[in-house]
């Protein structure tokens, strides 16, 4: 069973900077460099739907917004179909193992400095992105 959902932040961060094919792109994590797993969210399994506006910040700057719940993943759906393909590979998920759905908002270009994905309703996520 679920134990868990929580608001997150992929941060991407694309290594090619000319065009991949799918096979580049799956090697390349899908251009994702850091997954940053923010709070619980309490009572998920008492919402209707997960849904609502999403907003991204930069160093307090709105990059993005996004209000349609259409936009959001079928969350259930794809977890529904892993464990499938799982399955019929004779494997499963384990305690602890940790599934990202999908993007709620437009991915977006933010300098270094705070970034922040607003959940309405749900919460707030964020991580300082330090140049090193």
């Amino acid at each position: 069973h679920i134990k868990s959902m929580h608001l997150a932040i992929e941060i991407a961060d694309r290594r090619y900077h000319e065009k991949q094919s799918p096979v580049q792109t799956l090697a390349d994590l899908n251009s994702t460099s850091h997954f940053i797993l923010g709070q619980e969210i309490e009572g998920w399994r008492d919402l209707g739907f997960i849904g609502g506006k999403v907003t991204t910040k930069s160093n307090g700057e709105i990059l993005a917004s996004n209000d349609d719940p259409d936009a959001w993943p079928e969350i259930f759906g794809g977890l529904e179909y892993l464990v499938g393909f799982l399955a019929k590979r004779g494997q499963s998920l384990k305690a602890g193992d940790v599934i990202t759905t999908g993007a709620c908002a437009l991915p977006t270009i933010t300098p270094f400095g705070k970034i922040e994905a607003i959940f309405e309703g749900l919460g707030t996520v964020s991580a300082d992105i330090k140049q090193v």
